[in-house]
């Protein structure tokens, strides 16, 4: 009889609906592409669909978008919250059962927490280097204050510092974290001089903008200069050399979390004290020389 069932009037009804929701800065990057990805497919095997926001890294455009899912019955929401205070998502997992954040750790909501551990990952990242016989250093890191680029920073600096070398802080140039971003740091590097065999980037784009400068100013990768990315985005075996990264497991640990966020969701669930970290893992190419 072509009877289709309202699902906005039978959410309205129950108060809820198979429907989950996934918040990330901006889905059009390839990092949040993947995260997105994992969630659909998190969704699909459990019979959801799935609802998209962008926060466009604006802490209002954020909790709009948290309250637009809301509105909307989601039963579980992915947030991957930038700039939100602790006390706002502590609130917020209080109030929706099925709340869980990606690539954030607070310790008061551990359990409701999906994250990497960036220290051991730049420490291998840098390490690697290290093995090549590396001395002479640079970072190109994101303009955004967020955790991660401090934290990935901190954890080379460390590294390096237990090898008895030191990072000048002329050293570490910040930008946009895109190819543009990435062109434009390690040109200012350049221009200032700056000595350094081995250039550790904070994510894959940023370490593909950096191969451009480096091009551009008449240095090879790797014979000159080893450069190393992070996240294993699937544009690293396009470029030439392909690029030395970690993998970041991004989309594993959103399907992760999404099968975290519907269990959380289900009535009469108590959350276990359970945690949830993941590692990254050296994906070498051909972008390291051994000196």
């Amino acid at each position: 009889m072509d009877y289709r069932p309202n699902n906005n009037a039978s959410a309205l009804a129950s108060r809820t609906s198979n429907t989950i929701g996934v918040v990330t800065p901006t889905v059009s990057m390839l990092f949040f592409g993947s995260l997105a990805s994992g969630v659909e497919k998190g969704a699909r095997e459990n019979g959801f669909k799935l609802l998209m926001a962008n926060s466009l890294y604006e802490t209002a455009s954020e909790l709009n978008a948290i309250e637009s899912l809301r509105a909307n019955n989601c039963k579980a929401i992915i947030l991957h919250s930038e700039y939100s205070d602790e006390k706002t998502l502590i609130k917020l997992a209080g109030e929706i059962p099925g709340l869980v954040l990606i690539n954030r750790f607070i310790p008061e909501i551990a359990n409701r927490c999906v994250w990497l551990d960036n220290t051991s990952g730049s420490q291998v990242a840098t390490n690697h280097l290290l093995s090549k016989g590396h001395k002479d250093f640079a970072v190109v890191t994101s303009v955004y204050q967020n955790r991660d680029p401090g934290c990935r920073v901190e954890s080379i600096k460390n590294t390096l510092a237990k090898n008895h070398i030191k990072l000048p802080v002329k050293n570490i140039e910040e930008g946009t974290a895109n190819i543009e971003g990435g062109e434009q740091a390690v040109k200012a590097l350049i221009a200032k001089g700056c000595k350094f065999d081995a250039l550790l980037a904070y994510n894959d784009l940023m370490a593909i903008g950096a191969i451009h400068a480096l091009f551009d100013a008449g240095l090879r990768v790797p014979d000159d200069v080893s450069v190393v990315g992070f996240d294993d985005l699937s544009i690293g075996i396009a470029c030439r050399p392909r690029l030395t990264t970690m993998h970041y497991p991004i989309e594993e640990m959103a399907l992760y979390a999404t099968n975290l966020a519907i269990k959380l969701s289900e009535p009469d669930v108590t959350p276990s004290k359970q945690t949830h970290l993941f590692i990254a893992d050296l994906v070498e190419r051909d972008s390291v020389k051994k000196l």
